[in-house]
């Protein structure tokens, strides 16, 4: 995690996230890929959230 504030200059972040490259640490998304179970279809789910906002 990198931390930016305000009050840093251009070069300062530039540092910090050229820094975050560097570390090999890579999320691998893929071993949660399908974990989460639903009980309907996504679709379904999608059209009764949007229903509510009209």
């Amino acid at each position: 995690m990198v931390v930016l504030t305000r009050k840093m200059t251009k070069k300062e972040v530039s540092k910090k996230l050229s820094s975050l490259s560097r570390t090999g640490k890579k999320f691998n998304s893929d071993k949660f890929c399908g974990k989460v179970k639903f009980e309907e279809d996504g679709l379904v789910i999608q059209k009764r959230l949007r229903s509510e906002w009209e």
